[in-house]
């Protein structure tokens, strides 16, 4: 892989971020999934909080990409699957509590969960 194509995998994965943080704001606005401020928060007004699905979602093409790019099959063995894997727990969890919010202590089990089965 030569300098030129891994530059325009990595502008790529921006824009797509870019992209996908404007769709997601859009919808939870409109889904009133978000942070209110006030309390514990140091923002005003209302903020969406699905922000983290776009970046997630970007580095996981950008990811890919890279697979695809470079041929790199060391990239696909498990214990880098276990990583990409608890990524995707820790962010599932910190999804819900967006959406729904979960109490301090089931986050806190989640976290020990993942730390535990995604080496």
């Amino acid at each position: 892989m030569d300098l030129f194509q891994l530059l325009l995998f990595f502008l790529l994965t921006v824009i797509v971020s870019f992209a996908l943080n404007k769709l997601l704001a859009k919808w939870a606005i409109g889904k009133n999934i978000g942070a209110l401020g006030g309390g514990r928060h140091l923002h005003e007004g209302f903020i969406p909080t699905l922000g983290g699905v776009a970046m997630l979602l970007s580095f996981y093409l950008g990811w890919a990409l890279w697979v695809w790019g470079t041929g790199n099959e060391g990239l696909l063995d498990s214990g880098f699957i276990g990583i990409l894997a608890g990524m995707l727990l820790v962010h599932t969890t910190g999804l819900a509590d967006d959406i729904r919010g979960i109490s301090p202590l089931l986050k806190f089990v989640g976290a020990i969960l993942k730390g535990v089965k995604c080496p």
